[in-house]
Parts: structure tokens; sequence; C-alpha cells
């Protein structure tokens, strides 16, 4: 008999054992690698790594495996700001987000309000979200900018918000609302509205109005959930610890001490601290930064935006004619030719905005036993430019944070 050859199982050994050597890092090490640039770059670090580079994402983001019954994984966005002529969101950006969730086999995507200046003229939008060609589930809550167009009532906004079935609360007035949960595996999923504000005219609580993007100047705690809400949550919750079940709040305004908050706030932290250890995570938007910190066993999560990333209100343009974005025409909600190149400057709220080069997000994998692992994103400012001042957190990236139920890493 002829002896076999050993030379092919050899020259596989080398080539695996190269392969591997050379692999990235994975999540854990704190690298992000960019899909088409073999850079590497350090969470918190934004120093740009190439001339024109795509938003970083991490190294496992390659199909990950699904979760298992203890444990949830989303993938979270906020403030994306489409309008049409307004700012430089577009339906890929929302596009690229979702591969990003469908590649780390997420449970489900949420965005955090603020997802859109006009509902009613944006069906190209809803469609892409909503009825996502990767089939995930899709949550939202509500944002004070969800509000703008005449339309936009909340029975209107109620329907866009998610593509599976949720439990909206019902005020005592009987009016409907834009808050609700779910309950996915062993977790319940509450998604707020901070859209109320107190009136000292009628001395009630009353939710913004449609064609508004904040309360009425004579009202009083802006941006607040009100006392229906409030009563609302705690039952939600206080049913959740019964089951031994956790908990994940969504809302559009944060509930932290230390950034941006709502008036509620205190009262909200109470809640939680009356149920301590059942809420695991408070993720909010608006405030267009990045923070991460735990009070009491919550991890505080603020969300940057998609690439709003810092608006002042200017007098002229920092960018210029030769500064250009993609523009997609629709018909009908539907693409119609090819995507056309214009200048910066035609938008309406260039001169007040610097955007973000690629769309932020972040994955978060959340576990019964209080862990929480953030793996967010890095990108650049478009076109290099930079505001001259920038408030706190205000940076093109979201971090890379894991809570382990006892301390940050």
């Amino acid at each position: 008999m002829k002896k076999k050859s050993f030379l092919p199982f050899v020259i596989l050994l080398v080539l695996l054992f190269l392969f591997c050597s050379c692999a990235p890092g994975h999540g854990d090490t704190g690298e992000y690698v960019s899909s088409d640039t073999t850079e590497t770059q350090k969470s918190g670090d934004t120093t740009d790594t190439s001339e024109n580079v795509a938003t970083l994402t991490l190294a496992e983001d390659l199909k990950r495996e699904p979760t298992d019954e203890n444990t949830l994984r989303f993938l979270v966005f906020s403030d994306l700001h489409y309008k049409r002529f307004m700012y430089v969101a577009t339906t890929d950006d929302v596009d690229k987000v979702l591969k990003r969730a469908d590649e780390n086999s997420v449970d489900f995507v949420i965005q955090l309000g603020d997802f859109c200046n006009e509902f009613s003229k944006s069906p190209e939008l809803f469609g892409t979200y909503l009825n996502n060609k990767y089939g995930l589930p899709a949550y939202g809550v509500c944002g004070n900018h969800d509000m703008e167009g005449p339309l936009n009532t909340v029975d209107f906004i109620r329907t866009k918000l998610c593509n599976r079935t949720v439990n909206f609360g019902r005020s005592k007035n009987g009016k409907g609302t834009a808050y609700w949960y779910t309950d996915i595996k062993n977790f319940r999923i509450i998604g707020l509205d901070t859209n109320y504000s107190y009136s000292t005219a009628t001395q009630s609580w009353e939710r913004n109005k449609a064609n508004t993007s904040h309360a009425p100047k004579e009202n009083e705690k802006g941006n607040s959930l009100g006392p229906d809400q409030l009563s609302w949550l705690r039952a939600r919750i206080k049913e959740a610890s019964e089951k031994n079940m956790k908990v994940l709040v969504f809302s559009h305004v944060s509930f932290s001490d230390s950034w941006s908050r709502s008036p509620d706030a205190d009262a909200v932290r109470k809640i939680f601290a009356d149920y301590e250890g059942t809420v695991l995570l408070a993720s909010n938007g608006h405030s267009h930064t990045d923070h991460f910190k735990t009070i009491g066993k919550t991890v505080y999560f603020d969300v940057n935006s998609v690439r709003n990333g810092y608006w002042y209100s200017q007098s002229t343009h920092h960018y210029s004619n030769t500064h250009t974005y993609k523009y997609y025409n629709y018909v009908d909600g539907v693409v119609s030719g090819d995507p056309v190149t214009i200048p910066l400057t035609t938008l309406s709220q260039a001169k007040n905005t610097w955007f973000f080069t690629e769309p932020l997000s972040a994955v978060v994998t959340v576990s019964e036993d209080g862990t929480v692992k953030v793996e967010g994103a890095v990108t650049r400012w478009m076109y290099d430019i930079l505001p001259d001042s920038k408030k706190d957190g205000t940076k093109p990236m979201i971090g890379y944070y894991v809570y382990d139920g006892k301390e940050v890493k």
C-alpha cells in the first residue's frame, strides 16, 4: 500500500496558525476594527486612522451566535433627525445600523427618539426601519422633535414606533399615549414618553401637541413624564419584580443625576431604588453625547446622535459648497433613480450643525445577573470640521463599557 503524504495537513496547520496570529482582537480587548480598513483604535481615542474612516465597529460584529434565555442583546441608536433638506441623515444610514444589528444576531433594535422631524412625509424612513429587510423586531420612543409637523398627533406617531405588538399605557382621562411595554424572554422592555409639561393656566398636565418641538413656553417642567405615567411605570416595574423579571427602561430624556435630565428624574430613580436590582438599564438620547454611569444597581447610558454631532445656532456656514453629501429622491416611499450629490450648504440646518461621517450605534448585551456590556462605535467629524467649542461628551463616538453588576470596567 502506498504511504499517505502528511504535507497537505502540515501546510493547513501552518495556514491556520498564521490566520489566527493575524486576526484582529475581540470586543473584550477594547479594540475597534473598521470593516474597510485594517487600522485599529482604542475606545476613547478619537484620532483618525485613515483618510476616509468609516464607522469603526467591533471585530465581534461578524455574525454572532444568538443569545440564550438569560441574556438579551439589542442595538440602540438615537437622534437620527431625518428630514430631507434639513440634515444629512438618509435611509442608507438606517440600513447600515440595521445591518450591524443583523450581524450581531440581536433580539431587537430600538431608537430613542428624535427619529424624524416630519413623520407624515417620510414613508421611506418607516419602510426602511419598521419593514426592515432583516426581519428584525424594531421599537422606538418619542422625542420632542418627533412632534414636528401638523399631522404628528400622539395617535398617529404611536403607529410608527414599533413593528411588534406592545402594550400602550392609558392615561386617566382616557386619551391614547405613546408609552408602552413588552416582555422578551425574562426581560420587560419599557418605552417612556418625556413629552409632558405642567400648565399653570389650567393647573393640569399636558402632552406636547402636534407641530411643536417643545412644551409651551408658559408651561413648567417640560420633558416630564407626568403623574399618570409615573404611576404606570411603578406598576409595570412592580409587576416585573414580582415575576422575577429584569427591566430595561428607554426614554428620550435622561433620568440620571448627571447630564441633561427630566424634571421627573428624582421620582424615577426613587421607583428604581424601591425595586433595587430589577431595573438593570435606563438608556436615553436627546443630549447628543456619550455617557455611562451607575446609580445603585442601575446603569444609565446616554446614547450619542447617529450623525448630528453638535448643534449651535450660527449666522454663517462652516461648510462650503465643495462639501457635499448624497441625497436620495423618493416616490411613494421608494428610491427613485441614483443618488444625487449636492452641497451641504443647501441643508436648512447645516450652518447650525456639525455632522458625523458615518452613523453611530451601540450593541448592548444585558444578562440577568446584572452585567451590562456596551459596544459602541467610532467615526469622525464630517470633512474634519469640528465645532470651535464642544460641550462635555461631544465626540464622534460611542464608547465601550462593561458593568459586571458591581463596578464599571
